[in-house]
């Protein structure tokens, strides 16, 4: 259904100028009720995932989960000790 969506709004809504409308046609209250929610998890799926890469993209964001890994979460020192422990127990 997004792809029907999609599709009207990349290649058909341009042609119109904003002259005509489009109406997705499903067969019972349903599917109805199905679409509106499909539509809305997608829609909230496309924020989140755009909000997620400019957040990766921010230096400060990817410098702040450095530091929790690093030195809050003890991260390094953890590690660094799996590796010990499966080096003197192999």
């Amino acid at each position: 259904m997004r792809i029907v969506v999609e599709h009207y709004r990349a290649h058909v809504a341009p042609l119109l100028e904003g002259q005509a409308k489009a109406m997705v046609v499903v067969a019972s209250r349903l599917e109805a009720v199905r679409w509106t929610l499909m539509n809305a998890i997608m829609e909230a799926l496309d924020a989140h995932t755009q909000m997620s890469k400019q957040a990766l993209e921010s230096e400060a964001v990817r410098s702040g989960i450095k530091v929790i890994l690093l030195h809050h979460a003890r991260l390094w020192e953890a590690l660094r000790a799996k590796a010990r422990a499966g080096r003197t127990s192999g």
